[in-house]
């Protein structure tokens, strides 16, 4: 099962491009595998619950989201998440995704596996796509430069689905 979440607040500029992306997924046709989740926060009820996904079923979870690394806005990034974290020294991107202090989306990734862990289904993998943000102040719409990085947004989210699918 491809599990694929969109973040963000449709209020909030910047802050809703994850959202659209799930929405342009919705436009594709896939499998039944393949689930399209779009959420305010990142909570556990956003995650499959342990009868949604069978015994032996891998489970793959794409988070999509406005990640802020001082990047240029509309910079897309694809982050492979290990779980459990590897030491923060190790590989700083990487775990700095995951015990970064919780966010305006709720729990860190780190909280969140840790609550998934309690309850299962564990994921086989998990990536983030990150798109950095140019404004997350209230508005809607996106600022020209995540505007502009949305088609790119949507060709690596529909590639790394596809991916997944293949594996």
């Amino acid at each position: 099962m491809i599990w694929v979440v969109g973040l963000g607040h449709p209020l909030m500029g910047d802050d809703s491009v994850g959202l659209l992306a799930v929405e342009e997924m919705a436009r594709f046709e896939w499998p039944d595998s393949v689930r399209l989740v779009r959420a305010a926060a990142c909570t556990p009820d956003i995650l499959p619950a342990p009868a949604e996904v069978g015994p032996d079923e891998p489970l793959d979870i794409i988070l999509v989201d406005a990640v802020s690394e001082g990047r240029a806005p509309g910079t897309v990034s694809v982050t492979v998440l290990q779980w459990p974290p590897p030491e923060h020294g190790s590989d700083r991107r990487c775990s700095d995704a995951f015990v970064s202090p919780i966010s305006m989306h709720g729990f860190s990734i780190h909280n969140l596996l840790s609550v998934l862990s309690l309850v299962g289904p564990m994921p086989r993998s998990l990536t983030l796509i990150g798109v950095e943000p140019g404004s997350t102040g209230p508005g809607e719409g996106l600022s020209p430069e995540v505007q502009r990085s949305r088609a790119r947004l949507v060709e690596v989210l529909r590639r790394t689905i596809l991916q997944h699918l293949s594996s």
